[in-house]
């Protein structure tokens, strides 16, 4: 994140579709978000973030943090399971509980951290309810 700069919201929700991972459609989908998202604060500046996102996020790549880097395996990018939806859906409740304590106890960025993250599970849970039921 760039602490000088207000985008941190930005990074947070791209980290989180980062953190879980999927097909190469929702990576796109993540990484074009996030510069339309940086672009709104700092014009251009989130196209240079997209471009490295494209070029240094592939799970190919030897790092911490690429696509898909919540998991303990090296995941391939593509659709989530069911039981990969049921570990996301347990991480993300306490994630959002924990988020939900500190900001009953005053912590305004846990606040946002909780609504940011909720939203962009929302989401996830949308994204694949429909395809699930055009399965079907």
């Amino acid at each position: 994140m760039s602490p000088d700069l207000n985008f941190g919201d930005c990074c947070l929700v791209h980290d989180y579709e980062y953190w879980r991972g999927g097909t190469k459609q929702e990576r796109l989908e993540a990484d074009q978000n996030l510069r339309s998202c940086v672009n709104t604060e700092r014009r251009g500046l989130g196209d240079i973030y997209y471009t490295a996102t494209r070029l240094f996020g592939s799970s190919r790549l030897p790092k911490p943090f690429h696509w898909g880097f919540g998991w303990s395996d090296r995941r391939t990018v593509s659709p989530l399971s069911s039981d990969e939806l049921d570990d996301i859906r347990k991480h993300t409740l306490d994630y959002l509980e924990e988020q939900r304590l500190k900001c009953e106890d005053g912590d305004e960025e846990a606040c946002v951290n909780q609504s940011l993250v909720g939203q962009a599970y929302l989401r996830l849970i949308r994204v694949h309810s429909s395809a699930h039921a055009a399965d079907q």
